[in-house]
C-alpha cells in the first residue's frame, strides 16, 4: 500500500531517467503517479524526511529564531504558494519544512529541471519536477504546491547593485519572456483556486557572500549585464548559462548571519471566472509586492 512506500528500508519508487522540459510546447514526460500521489503521512513517517526536517528546522530556530506568520490564510484543500527567490536559496527548505511542521501538510515544491538530477533526494522530500502538467496533477490531488516564478533572473537582480533590489520581483526571463506558468496552472484548476504570496523577511540579510560583494563592489554585474544584452542571441544564451553556473557554484559558500527571519504568507489571490493568464499573473504580482512592501515598512 502507499504508506509502506516510504519506510526506513524501502526507497521511494522512481521512474526511469528521461529528459525533462519546462517548455510547455515540448513533450513533457510526467512525473509518475507513484511519485506524487503519496499522502503526507508517508513523508512524515520516513526517516529521511524527518531527519532533514529536524536539521533544517533546528538550524532555523537556533540561528534565525525562525517563525511564520499568515499560515491561517492557507485553506484546506489544494493551493499554490508563490515565493521570492533569495540569492542563496537556503531559505527555501526552511520555509517548506517549517510550514509542514505548523500545518501538518507537506509542501510539494516544483523543482527546476536543471536541479532534477537530484530527484532521488527531492522526491523523498515531497518535491516534484516543475512542469505545468505535474503541478496541475499535484493540485488536483488536493496538495499545496509551491513555486518561485522569478528563478535565476530574480537571483541576479537581487545580488546586483549591492542589494539595492534585494526584495524586488523579476518575473521575466533573460530573453524577455514573462514568467506566467503559475497562472496557467491556476486557471486550469478553475474558479475558487487560491494562490498564496509568500516571502521571508530578512532572507537576504541571513547570509553574507564575499564573492557577491566583490562582484557587485567592482560593478562587474553592471558591465556583464550590458555586455550580455548587447551580444548576439546565441552568445547571449551562452553568457546567461555561464552566469547561472557561476552563481550556483558560489551561492552555497555564503556565511550564515544570526538575524531574525520571519516567513510571511499573504491573503490568497482567488481565481475568478473572468481571469486571463495576464490578469491573474498581474494580480498575484501586485499582491506579492504589497505584502513585501507592508512588511518592509514595519522594519
Amino acid at each position: 500500500s502507499a504508506p509502506q512506500l516510504l519506510n526506513s528500508s524501502a526507497p521511494l519508487p522512481l521512474s526511469p531517467s528521461v529528459p525533462l522540459h519546462l517548455n510547455p510546447s515540448a513533450p513533457q514526460p510526467a512525473t509518475t503517479s507513484n511519485e506524487i500521489c503519496l499522502p503526507d503521512e508517508c513523508f512524515t513517517k520516513d526517516w529521511f524526511y524527518r531527519t532533514i526536517q529536524w536539521v533544517v528546522c533546528g538550524y532555523a530556530r537556533f540561528m534565525h529564531s525562525y517563525t511564520m506568520m499568515g499560515l491561517e490564510n492557507v485553506r484546506p484543500g489544494p493551493g499554490l504558494v508563490v515565493g521570492l527567490h533569495s540569492s542563496h536559496s537556503s531559505d527555501i527548505a526552511i520555509t517548506a519544512m517549517s510550514q509542514q511542521q505548523k500545518t501538518g501538510r507537506v509542501v510539494r515544491a516544483l523543482i527546476h529541471e536543471q536541479s532534477w538530477w537530484l530527484r532521488h533526494y527531492f522526491l523523498r522530500l515531497g518535491a516534484v519536477c516543475g512542469t505545468r502538467s505535474t503541478a496541475v496533477q499535484v493540485c488536483k490531488m488536493g496538495h499545496v504546491a509551491a513555486c518561485i516564478p522569478g528563478g535565476v533572473e530574480e537571483v541576479m537582480m537581487h545580488i546586483s547593485r549591492n542589494g539595492a533590489h534585494a526584495y524586488d520581483l523579476c518575473w521575466r526571463s533573460y530573453n524577455g519572456t514573462l514568467r506566467r506558468g503559475f497562472a496557467h496552472v491556476a486557471l486550469q484548476m478553475g474558479s475558487g483556486f487560491p494562490i498564496y504570496p509568500s516571502f521571508n523577511e530578512n532572507a537576504e540579510e541571513m547570509r553574507f557572500n564575499p564573492f557577491f560583494e566583490v562582484w557587485t563592489g567592482l560593478r562587474l554585474d553592471i558591465a556583464y549585464g550590458k555586455l550580455m544584452r548587447s551580444a548576439p542571441k546565441p552568445f547571449r544564451w551562452a553568457m546567461w548559462q555561464l552566469a547561472f553556473f557561476a552563481w550556483i557554484s558560489v551561492c552555497y559558500l555564503s556565511v550564515p548571519i544570526p538575524v531574525k527571519v520571519t516567513g510571511h504568507v499573504g491573503q490568497p489571490v482567488i481565481v475568478e471566472a473572468e481571469d486571463t493568464v495576464e490578469s491573474l499573473a498581474l494580480k498575484v504580482k501586485n499582491s506579492m509586492e504589497n505584502l513585501i512592501h507592508e512588511v518592509r515598512l514595519m522594519l
